[in-house]
């Protein structure tokens, strides 16, 4: 009788707990959908009906400042010399856009279900706010995401830009961006055709790739995200450190590089001579050592393997 009295009890924990994870899926599926239009206009996306709109703006501004959630941020050049935010909103997120002080404002105001606002389950949406700016020149731009993505498809120049996000990718192809500072958590980072002065780049599991880009001074730290430079240069120094992840490069160009990695293995080509000094604990070393070029390279690891050709 004891073992049936606890059998019974366990199974009903059971039944509750998967009632209330189908409820939970329900709602978050479900939540500001419109059943009676779903096609006529708006776009479906994950259960939400997204009406498209344009906000134009004619109030002048140096500085953009963006906090988005779930939209991905893309930013273009203007083709009529008059700044457009395209954007779409749902029953559950309400963006505002204003200029205040000379600051371009676009911001989220979330209206969501208990099980969204209480993080149960994680849904990325294919959403995407676009800006077209109609000068050639910016002071500072901030953008911060939550799992969307953030994309600089333009060559306006910015003379800062801090770009951040948890779950999304960051994309600049091209950007000119005096000081720049990047942060993901587990989003990727990829630098196209760019010219940048200052770049200061944190991850913990995303990938860094540079191309065709290049850099005064480069700090580009992560854990166990790759860390892969193509045809790049750096003008100063350039320090690159991983936990895990591996550092790989091809026809890089610094004049000085610091390489640290525990467990990651370092390998590539520079495409000018340089002098490497290489350590490791129990890694292999593969490298022509040299003290005449007077452009320094160290790396050091742990157990990584160093392979300089």
């Amino acid at each position: 009788m004891k073992n049936y009295k606890r059998t019974a009890i366990i199974t009903g924990v059971i039944l509750l707990a998967a009632g209330f994870v189908i409820t939970a899926v329900a709602s978050v599926f479900t939540a500001g959908t419109n059943y009676s239009a779903p096609f006529l206009g708006g776009e479906l996306v994950l259960g939400q009906s997204y009406e498209p709109n344009v906000y134009t703006i004619d109030e002048p501004f140096e500085n953009i400042y963006i906090d988005e959630t779930s939209a991905n941020v893309h930013i273009f050049p203007s083709d009529d010399d008059i700044c457009h935010v395209k954007y779409k909103n749902s029953k559950s997120e309400n963006r505002s856009i204003s200029v205040e002080n000379g600051t371009l404002k676009i911001t989220v105001e979330k209206n969501m279900g208990w099980f969204e606002r209480h993080g149960l389950f994680f849904i990325k949406s294919n959403n995407t706010t676009e800006i077209y700016l109609p000068e050639k020149e910016y002071q500072n731009l901030f953008i911060e995401t939550e799992s969307s993505d953030i994309c600089l498809s333009s060559e306006i120049k910015f003379e800062s830009a801090e770009l951040s996000s948890t779950g999304g990718k960051i994309y600049l192809m091209p950007a000119e961006i005096n000081f720049l500072s990047i942060e993901t958590t587990s989003g990727d980072i990829e630098i196209n055709s760019s010219l940048i002065k200052s770049c200061s780049v944190t991850t913990t599991s995303g990938n860094f790739y540079s191309q065709d880009s290049n850099f005064s001074s480069l700090n580009c730290s992560t854990i166990s995200g790759e860390i892969s430079f193509y045809n790049s240069a750096a003008d100063t120094k350039a320090t690159l450190s991983t936990t895990s992840g591996d550092i790989i490069f091809d026809n890089f160009d610094p004049k000085s590089v610091f390489i640290n990695s525990v467990s990651g293995n370092v390998s590539g080509s520079f495409s000018s001579p340089m002098d490497v000094f290489a350590s490791t604990n129990s890694g292999e070393v593969m490298v022509a050592a040299s003290d005449k070029y007077g452009k320094i390279c160290e790396i050091i690891t742990v157990s990584g393997d160093i392979d300089i050709y």
